[in-house]
């Protein structure tokens, strides 16, 4: 699934960039800005899980916003 994460935020780059024609760069975009603000409250509810973890909490967070729920529980 990290995998998937990964081509997601290639695309959405690429989108920013705008290298993805319209309407498909919009809607990644809308939902690459979504995701991220939906993995920085992730990380603020379950920091002391995600930092016990055992990694640095810049590493921890990078790692959170790139892969969200699928970084800590797996």
């Amino acid at each position: 699934m990290k995998i998937v994460a990964i081509i997601f935020w290639v695309v959405f780059i690429a989108a920013c960039l705008s290298l993805v024609p319209e309407p498909l760069g919009l809607w990644v975009n809308i939902l690459g800005v979504l995701l991220l603000l939906m993995h920085l409250i992730e990380f603020l509810v379950f920091k002391n899980k995600i930092i016990a973890k055992g990694d640095e909490p810049p590493k921890a967070f990078l790692m959170t916003m790139l892969f969200g729920v699928f970084y800590f529980h797996f």
